[in-house]
């Protein structure tokens, strides 16, 4: 019930259910720290989850994209791999979400846009939506980046206090030459 009735959870209540309340309170504290951008916080504190849950996989999934967004990507490779000994017992969100962490290992912009999109369509208005943009960013689609970014409310839920909107759609605006709303975004 707890992933239903909060907000800032709006990915967990698609994903499988935690074990227990204590494991769902130490992933949320894990994502609290990625949502604020303290990568580092949060591969920890989604380590300590992942070793008090083993067979939660949303802790090792996240855990690799923040140990991705430090730049360690062969921690990354080694935690996703982890993470997909989990499949078989996971949902499609879950799958989605290492799907699209495997595809940025490989480089792969235009699998990880499909997998993202799966995420995005069961939990709109969330990072997995976010990252739609920056797949489509990542892939030349500035137009669509930039639709989908506008399409989202920075102040509501899991985007709350999520910086990397602001600094996606500045990045977009400028490849789109619209130096003008990128300036005014500062004024924000």
């Amino acid at each position: 019930l707890a992933p239903a009735l909060n907000p800032r959870a709006t990915h967990v209540y698609h994903g499988a259910r935690p074990p227990n309340f204590e494991v769902y309170r130490a992933y949320m504290e894990g994502l609290e720290a990625f949502i604020a951008g303290d990568w580092a916080e949060a591969a920890e504190r989604l380590g300590r989850c992942a070793e008090a849950a083993p067979d939660y996989a949303l802790p090792r999934i996240v855990r690799t994209i923040a140990t991705w967004n430090m730049g360690r990507l062969y921690d990354a490779a080694e935690i996703a791999s982890e993470a997909a000994a989990l499949r078989d017992t996971v949902g499609r969100f879950e799958r989605s979400v290492l799907d699209m962490v495997r595809a940025w290992l490989k480089g792969d912009w235009a699998q990880a846009q499909e997998a993202v999109r799966v995420q995005a369509g069961m939990a709109p208005g969330s990072i997995p939506a976010f990252q739609v943009a920056e797949e489509a960013r990542r892939l030349n689609r500035l137009h669509e980046a930039r639709d989908v970014l506008l399409s989202l409310d920075p102040e509501r839920g899991e985007m709350r206090g999520w910086i990397h909107y602001w600094t996606e759609l500045a990045a977009v605006l400028h490849l789109l030459g619209n130096h003008e709303a990128e300036l005014e975004l500062s004024l924000i």
